[in-house]
């Protein structure tokens, strides 16, 4: 941190020194071109601009890749946790019915990799809607990124089913979508039941490649 304040205090500096370049009177000769100060002054601040962006450019970019590795660190145990949730005794039942006012397109059904993109439609453009996957008897129902809808109501979202890698090849998980829960939720959110909603699509069944 204070590595990072310096460097922003000495591009700051150079900033300042070539704004003053060719203003101060020792810097500039008589014709008002730069004398050899002027020049010295010119080309230091220049180069100290350059470096302290570049460096600080680094940093960040160090700091952005600690930040995605520590997130997938966490979004790896969070699959863990959901893959070893205690077996369904009873499958849950959605509470609704399915609603002709919100369904999934894509995927119907059959084999899907690790990140499949799910596509559907709602006919409400400005309902808040969500989708679950549940892997096939395990009591975890996990909230999946959130959803962007369009004006025209079509809706999509790459979801996580399952782990990476081929621990969960093979597995079936359903997938459902619901619109305008009746409690607030969170991507990541793991739930033992199917969460109400107003609305709820069909439920589409699908085996991890």
């Amino acid at each position: 941190m204070w590595l990072e304040f310096i460097i922003v205090v000495l591009q700051s500096l150079s900033v300042v020194a070539l704004g003053v370049v060719g203003i101060l009177e020792a810097t500039k000769r008589s014709n008002d071109r730069l004398n050899r100060m002027g020049k010295a002054l010119l080309v230091s601040a220049a180069l100290t601009y350059v470096c302290s962006t570049s460096i600080l450019y680094g940093l960040a970019a160090a700091t952005q890749e600690r930040l995605m590795k520590r997130i997938e660190g966490l979004q790896t145990k969070l699959l863990d946790q959901v893959m070893r949730a205690p077996p369904e005794i009873t499958p849950r039942a959605p509470e609704k019915k399915p609603s002709t006012d919100l369904e999934i397109s894509v995927p119907v059904s059959g084999v899907v990799n690790w990140r499949p993109v799910v596509e559907g439609r709602v006919t409400d453009p400005k309902a808040e809607v969500w989708v679950i996957v549940h892997p096939v008897g395990l009591s975890s129902y996990w909230i999946q990124p959130p959803v962007t809808v369009r004006r025209d109501g079509t809706w999509r979202v790459s979801v996580y089913i399952g782990r990476a890698g081929d621990i969960d090849t093979g597995k079936e998980f359903e997938i459902m979508a619901i619109a305008d829960p009746k409690e607030s939720l969170t991507e990541a959110q793991v739930f033992s039941e199917w969460p109400k909603a107003k609305w709820r699509s069909d439920i589409v069944t699908v085996v991890r490649m």
